[in-house]
């Protein structure tokens, strides 16, 4: 499993399984229902959890982490960007 996308405070044995495997989370706040749990006490590892506001930003998040970016990264507002230099690299 690559990552677990769900409702925003819901809370229940796949959300503690992803937790102790560190297995990323995706919360969608859009799908709340009657569930109101915390999910962001929990003690999730940096950047294991993601909590986003609808379905296409978790396809978004979803995408990125398949790909190797930190979703992080591309969030507003954007991070200063360093450029790593390869010294092993041939230069130009």
């Amino acid at each position: 499993m690559s990552c677990l996308v769900l409702p925003d405070g819901a809370l229940g044995l796949p959300t503690l399984a992803t937790l102790e495997q560190n297995i990323p989370v995706i919360a969608v706040r859009e799908n709340m229902d009657v569930l109101r749990n915390d999910l962001t006490r929990l003690p999730w590892r940096p950047g294991q959890v993601h909590v986003v506001g609808n379905d296409w930003e978790a396809a978004d998040v979803t995408a990125s982490l398949r790909i190797g970016i930190d979703p992080a990264i591309v969030r507003r507002p954007v991070a200063e960007a360093r450029q790593v230099v390869d010294a092993a690299a041939p230069r130009a």
